[in-house]
């Protein structure tokens, strides 16, 4: 339909200027579009404050939308995404290797020097529950150049400090602004990507927050073997300047969040037309305050985290999983440096077992989507139920296990170095496959839920990451290293029948929820296809009955447009 015009009002020219010049073009005293196009397009509505022009993607191809793109571009975009989210995983466990050197200069023990990886994922833990909300407000952009640039200087505050104290608290606020790239990465991958080619893109980009804390330990190892009395210093200050430099780089990125691309486009309609233009994910939606909006999204999680199973299961074998890898910056020490003689450099290189094991991972995930893609193919709705995403988190349930256990058993200073350090394979390609397939099961389970459900599932994992390292000198010293592992293998083993069960009574346990959302039944009668950002099945609605279209993020964030169908 296309819009209407009054005296008072300059008319929007009709589409048919894309073919020949348009006769009555825009007064002069109009500012230029920034596209013909976005002029020239037929927006639905009248123009009026109470039914104003709803403003969508226009046809064939909008470049301003993201997905649009090529695909060049978007894997660039991808690069950068994941380069962003390594620098600041990085930066967890890279402080590491400054032991020795915060001992001598400060006489601080290893335990307090540990609490320097805790405060910093302790702050990420409460960063998570910010950083989303207001990307939904402010977009992905804004909220991630002025986060990004305080964590490069809170990074550079680390390496210039004084005393134990400052590192800490530098630490703690390097988590907090770190937390918001982590935090909003899976939702920039669904801005982008189609839920048809989201896989691969996924699951490269969730190498990064795991290969970052791996590597770490081998690059500050180095750093501070070679580098001298000021060698903490040197490893501190490598990631302010890689921040910086990424920083530079996200400058010059797009917005990519699409409710602020097109809330963006309906202010600049309507400043220049003079009428009323609104987004077509604001149309009809209450506009909410941001204390309101944070306020949701703190309490939800709690509430998604104590009521229901799913979440809380879940979330809790995520984040012993999580916590273990953290734990690992303790005792891999004990095991290589005090027990088998390493330098610190040399006590680093074991990590890469664990990296190698991420990658292996890769192919492996890529075979186990076939099994959710032929689900969707053979379903008459072609949606597939959320307990297929499921067998990459199985056979991952298994491994974590049987890798500690490996590790444990191995661990003996007798025994070859290369056995305990091949364990690092396995847990690293089953720590892929578990977090992958969980947070893929939450995200199709929980639909317009899925930022509460991540936002818990992050808080528990931050948290465990957090305590873990706290014990584990202790532990490892208490109860010696093969028996610590061993420990930590039954903890792991005590959590494998949870993906098993849920795959096979989890639509019996989804039943019972209060939180899960309830698809409409499809009654034979009136069919709505609503346009969206990318291919979703019809939406069956009554005569009458308002219907509510959703699309699934990966990051959990809803795109939603409210419908009334008129009686027939």
């Amino acid at each position: 339909m296309s819009p209407s015009t009054s005296s008072s009002r300059p008319p929007l020219p009709s589409p048919s200027a894309f073919s020949s010049p348009p006769s009555d073009p825009l007064p002069s005293s109009s500012p230029p579009s920034r596209s013909p196009t976005l002029q020239e397009h037929s927006y639905p509505g009248e123009g009026t404050p109470l039914k104003p022009f709803v403003v969508s993607w226009t046809e064939p191809i909008d470049l301003s939308n993201p997905r649009a793109r090529s695909k060049l571009w978007r894997w660039g975009l991808t690069s950068q995404v994941a380069l962003q989210m390594f620098i600041v995983s990085y930066a967890t466990s890279g402080y590491a290797g400054a032991a020795p050197g915060l001992n001598k200069e400060f006489g601080a023990g290893k335990e307090l020097v540990t609490v320097g990886i805790s405060t910093f994922v302790i702050g990420q833990a409460l960063g998570s529950l910010l950083w989303a909300p207001l990307s939904e407000i402010f977009g992905r952009k804004l909220v991630l150049l002025p986060t990004l640039a305080a964590f490069s200087l809170f990074a550079a505050g680390v390496s210039l400090a004084q005393n134990i104290w400052t590192i800490l608290i530098c630490r703690f606020f390097m988590g907090i602004f770190g937390s918001s790239i982590v935090s909003n990465g899976p939702g920039s991958m669904n801005d982008i990507w189609s839920p048809n080619e989201i896989a691969l893109p996924l699951t490269l980009m969730s190498i990064a927050p795991f290969l970052g804390p791996v590597l770490g330990p081998i690059v500050s190892g180095y750093i501070s073997e070679f580098g001298g009395e000021q060698s903490w210093r040197w490893l501190n200050s490598v990631i302010p300047f890689m921040g910086l430099a990424i920083w530079i780089v996200a400058l010059f990125l797009p917005e990519t969040y699409p409710l602020t691309i097109l809330r963006n486009r309906a202010t600049h309609l309507s400043k220049i037309s003079g009428m009323s233009f609104v987004s077509i994910y604001d149309h009809g939606q209450p506009r909410k305050s941001i204390i309101q909006t944070v306020s949701q999204f703190v309490k939800r999680p709690i509430i998604f985290l104590f009521q229901e199973p799913i979440v809380f299961l879940l979330s809790l074998w995520t984040a012993i999983i999580f916590g273990i890898l953290y734990l690992f910056f303790v005792s891999y020490p004990i095991m290589y440096q005090t027990e088998r003689g390493w330098t610190q450099g040399k006590g680093g290189l074991p990590f890469i077992a664990i990296a190698i094991g991420l990658f292996v991972g890769v192919p492996i995930s890529r075979f186990m989507a076939r099994f959710y893609q032929k689900a969707v193919a053979a379903s008459p709705t072609g949606r597939a139920a959320p307990e297929e995403r499921l067998y990459f988190a199985m056979l991952g349930s298994i491994l974590l296990p049987v890798s500690l256990f490996w590790m444990a058993w191995t661990s003996n200073p007798s025994i070859h170095w290369l056995a305990p350090t091949s364990a690092g394979v396995f847990y690293g390609c089953g720590m892929l496959g578990m977090m992958g397939s969980v947070m893929m099961y939450l995200a199709d389970t929980y639909t317009i839920y899925s930022a509460s459900v991540f936002a818990a599932n992050s808080v528990i994992r931050y948290v465990l990451g957090a305590i873990f390292p706290l014990f584990g000198q202790i532990m490892f010293t208490k109860l010696t290293t093969p028996w610590s592992l061993t420990l930590l293998g039954f903890i792991a083993l005590a959590c494998t029948p949870l993906p098993f069960v849920f795959y096979k009574f989890g639509p019996r346990i989804r039943s019972f929820s209060k939180h899960v959302p309830q698809a409409p039944v499809p009654p034979p009668s009136t069919t709505v296809q609503l346009e969206s950002t990318q291919q979703v099945s019809p939406i069956y609605l009554h005569p009458g009955e308002e219907g509510v279209r959703v699309e699934k993020m990966q990051d959990g964030i809803d795109l939603r447009e409210s419908l009334d169908v008129e009686k027939q």
